[in-house]
């Protein structure tokens, strides 16, 4: 994992709804056929999980297995300047 910035990029992508490859990769700003080493890797670290897509069976969706990463880029990503400057009971 040379790039870590890349695959927490790929992360926050499926963290906050871009499942497909497609989506991932425009989220990332890079082409499908690029994050395919980074998909693979996350998902061997059992960090995502890759899904048939029930409305077309020969896709695949990833989603994030791990609730903490969920958490952190949907809730406290966002708002993190305003945690960072002692708000935080203003966030909750």
């Amino acid at each position: 994992m040379r790039d870590s910035a890349l695959y927490h990029s790929v992360l926050a992508a499926v963290a906050t709804g871009n499942s497909t490859r497609g989506g991932i990769a425009s989220y990332v700003g890079r082409k499908a056929t690029d994050i395919g080493h980074h998909l693979n890797v996350l998902e061997d670290s059992c960090l995502l999980r890759r899904e048939p897509d029930v409305f077309h069976p020969s896709r695949s969706v990833y989603r994030v297995c791990e609730p903490l990463i969920n958490f952190h880029q949907v809730v406290m990503r966002p708002r993190w300047g305003l945690l960072e400057s002692g708000r935080a009971a203003a966030v909750w």
